[in-house]
């Protein structure tokens, strides 16, 4: 195993030995109680496994992408006094996640989460709402909200692909899709969003919705991004049976003439 950058740390945590190395190594911010904490969290590991890490820290994993595949938004804090994980080595580590956010936590030293919990804590919640007011959602819920289709085309790859319960056959490209769901837009009588959840490029949305009279429809979205953030397909999973019919027949009707209506699921009469 190499000795170079962070070794000593890592192995005086892991085997529970030398609290006041470790101490002067990484910053006296840790409490005397946390300190004996952090250091029986690591008396457990198997010192096997903690070389590996070390090597893994020291050297890198040599096939590792030089662009993560995760798309999804990233923080990184730091601690501002950490001699360890340095401004340098932070520089290193952030260009691997596109759109990655950093910050430095004043006077914080190596175990941030342990010296200044609050203000981790405080970190975590102001970078969760701003990533929930910027969501990738956002502009698929302002269409639904303005029944506009140029504000859904702006969210849209060239290509779109939709796909949907109401739909025998999908509809592809930019506008055709962004009218379907303009025109779907306006038959709801009310729309509410109810969850948002993300896996990398994909958005999962949970919502419900009222037509034709007080008629309750609910329903799962799927929107897949591309790397530019542009929706590539929208699946759209409608509920139950006879309002995903009946709503497929409204909308075929008022777009007669524009999109063939063998698209579209049909009524049993």
């Amino acid at each position: 195993m190499s000795d170079s950058l962070g070794n000593a740390p890592l192995m005086k945590l892991a085997t529970g030995e030398g609290s006041r190395d470790i101490q002067a190594e990484v910053g006296d911010q840790v409490e005397g109680y946390r300190l004996v904490r952090l250091i029986g969290s690591g008396a457990p590991a198997l010192p096997d496994v903690v070389a590996r890490y070390v090597d893994i820290w020291n050297d890198g994993v040599s096939d590792a992408p030089v662009i993560s595949e995760y798309t999804g938004p990233v923080l990184v804090i730091r601690g501002g006094a950490d001699g360890f994980v340095t401004k340098q080595l932070i520089d290193t580590i952030v260009p691997r996640f596109p759109g990655a956010h950093e910050k430095a936590i004043d006077r914080g030293g190596h175990w941030l989460h342990v010296e200044q919990p609050d203000t981790v804590a405080e970190a975590l919640l102001e970078f969760s709402d701003e990533t929930t007011n910027t969501t990738t959602a956002s502009g698929w819920r302002q269409g639904f909200a303005e029944q506009s289709q140029a504000t859904f085309a702006d969210e849209f790859a060239d290509e779109v692909v939709l796909d949907a319960t109401t739909l025998t056959n999908p509809i592809t490209g930019k506008q055709q899709v962004a009218q379907v769901l303009a025109t779907a837009s306006s038959i709801y009588e009310s729309l509410k969003f109810t969850a948002e959840a993300h896996d990398a490029s994909t958005t999962y949305l949970q919502w419900k919705a009222t037509a034709f009279g007080g008629t309750q429809i609910r329903g799962i979205t799927i929107l897949d991004r591309d790397a530019s953030g542009k929706i590539v397909t929208a699946a759209i999973h409608h509920r139950p049976l006879g309002a995903v019919l009946r709503f497929a027949t409204e909308i075929r009707n008022r777009l007669a003439g524009v999109i063939p209506a063998d698209h579209f699921q049909q009524e049993t009469p």
